[in-house]
């Protein structure tokens, strides 16, 4: 970036920040700088991208609040292992699913989930209100239309949106008061994760929607063993789809490019160090 576009950015300081920021995450989550390598000086940083030092001080401050480095001071910046990087932070996930990285970080959100949401249906079997229950199948029937209206042109956003919100309210169906708030960076980045997974719509009225009909149903029924094994069932589905996503960046065909379900090729993704 040269002196023109620092100072086109500049009419918002926060959008040249944020600019800045998503630049050096892309770049070092490619490997342009290696993990324990060092960033380049401020004075050098600051001349090649036509900003002033104090710029690139914040820059480097927001990259260590996300533990993407590690600050010196009188010595400079390190880079942290992509291990060390925070996943719970939007701007990190997004410079990651570029890479190869993204099926590790998947797989751990897909972890978590497991951990999470098993339980929390069997707990919602024993607690759900009937309020709960409503809102669970308001959000079913709400998925079932948009799948059954979206049928050669899905809207990614609504479908996953009310996906999110029947999840959602599982958590908050459980009885457990700490639970919701303890999921709920979870689920923000799970809204942006999702689509990477969104492999199949047109799976979505012949599985999704009926994975999550067999969860409510367990639930309404109070049976939090069935409830359990039904949210399981649903995440063997995404582990499935997180499996040929996988597949996909291994084979250098991207995975969110495809026409009619063709996908398309690409030069393979940059390795993760």
């Amino acid at each position: 970036m040269n002196s023109a576009t620092a100072l086109a950015l500049g009419k918002s300081g926060a959008r040249l920040h944020q600019h800045l920021v998503h630049r050096f995450l892309e770049e070092i989550a490619a490997g342009t700088y290696p993990e324990g390598g060092r960033l380049p000086s401020e004075i050098v940083l600051a001349g090649q991208l036509g900003v002033s030092r104090g710029v690139i001080r914040e820059l480097l401050r927001s990259l260590e609040s996300k533990h993407v480095v590690h600050i010196q001071a009188g010595r400079g910046a390190w880079v942290h292992p992509i291990s060390e990087w925070n996943v719970l932070d939007i701007d990190v996930l997004v410079a990651l699913m570029a890479t190869p990285a993204s099926v590790t970080v998947l797989a751990h959100y897909l972890e978590c989930r497991r951990i999470l949401e098993t339980e929390s249906a069997a707990l919602a079997a024993q607690h759900a209100t009937g309020d709960d229950l409503r809102r669970m199948a308001d959000t079913l029937a709400q998925m079932d239309a948009i799948a059954a209206s979206a049928q050669i042109d899905p809207d990614d956003a609504l479908f996953h949106q009310a996906d999110i919100a029947f999840h959602s309210t599982i958590f908050q169906a459980s009885g457990n008061q700490v639970l919701p708030r303890v999921v709920e960076p979870i689920q923000h980045v799970m809204a942006a994760l999702r689509p990477k997974l969104a492999l199949h719509p047109e799976h979505r009225r012949r599985r999704t929607v009926p994975e999550h009909k067999a969860i409510l149903d367990a639930i309404a029924d109070r049976d939090s063993d069935r409830a359990r094994k039904a949210m399981a069932a649903h995440l063997g589905t995404v582990e499935a789809y997180l499996q040929e996503y996988r597949l996909r960046l291994l084979q250098g065909t991207s995975p969110s490019e495809s026409t009619n379900g063709r996908a398309t090729r690409r030069s393979p993704p940059p390795r993760a160090s």
